[in-house]
């Protein structure tokens, strides 16, 4: 059977800012376990090209335990200067069936409040807009066309011609938030790189685009999730 779509969700075991944040337990489960789910409620994929790709045992087993297949891909791949596109392309050359897919979703393992229906939607702007690739993006808390570099002390703005408006007299403009990334697999084996031009954006809110990265999203993340400020546990 041809697969026309699979599903990789990166997930090492050793992160430098949040030790283990892949997982982290949230309401008493750990993080990547919400991601896995919402690529199995999705209804995009067969239960089978749900992957999860890793190093760690710890990790394997809590994907594992949600229904994803794990790949234990090497360690040196968990550590600079590897980054997402090199763990893509080691799991393509581990299973070759998968280099005949359509197309690559590329989940980011903490990111939990990603839902079902942001994969849905995401697929159907992908399909619509027939890109090479499609980043998930959340709207800058202010415009980047604002944004300064501290130097010696000193503020030197980035675009000084800008610096001067008011955020409300400036476009509104957007980071990758990694949550979703879509590529399509023929392009990706022939650059390397999910950066190919042109690239759909697919718009998510602040809160469900989360990038639980520092233990300040890992607080944001229990607040928004639980309720509950573990600070004050």
């Amino acid at each position: 059977m041809s697969i026309s779509k699979f599903c990789l969700i990166p997930a090492k075991a050793a992160s430098k800012r949040l030790p283990r944040k892949n997982i982290l337990p949230l309401r008493g489960r750990p993080m990547i376990q919400y991601v896995i789910e919402t690529a199995l409620r999705s209804g995009l994929f067969r239960k089978e090209d749900i992957w999860v790709s890793t190093e760690s045992q710890e990790v394997a087993s809590a994907a594992a335990s949600a229904g994803a297949r794990v790949h234990m891909r090497p360690e040196y791949l968990a550590h600079d200067p590897y980054k997402i596109s090199d763990v893509v392309m080691e799991f393509l050359n581990s299973h070759p069936e998968y280099q005949k897919s359509e197309v690559i979703f590329i989940l980011q393992a903490n990111s939990p409040l990603t839902r079902p229906e942001d994969l849905r939607e995401a697929y159907a702007l992908f399909q619509d807009r027939n890109p090479n690739a499609l980043f998930s993006v959340t709207e800058f808390e202010h415009p980047a066309f604002r944004a300064v570099l501290v130097e010696e002390g000193f503020l030197q703005p980035l675009m000084p011609e800008k610096i001067k408006y008011r955020t409300q007299e400036l476009p509104p403009t957007y980071y990758i938030n990694g949550a979703v990334t879509i590529v399509k697999t023929e392009r990706f084996l022939e650059a390397g790189t999910y950066f190919i031009s042109p690239i759909a954006a697919y718009i998510m809110p602040r809160e469900r685009g989360l990038d639980i990265d520092t233990p300040f999203d890992y607080r944001l993340a229990r607040l928004l999730m639980e309720g509950e400020d573990p600070q004050n546990e």
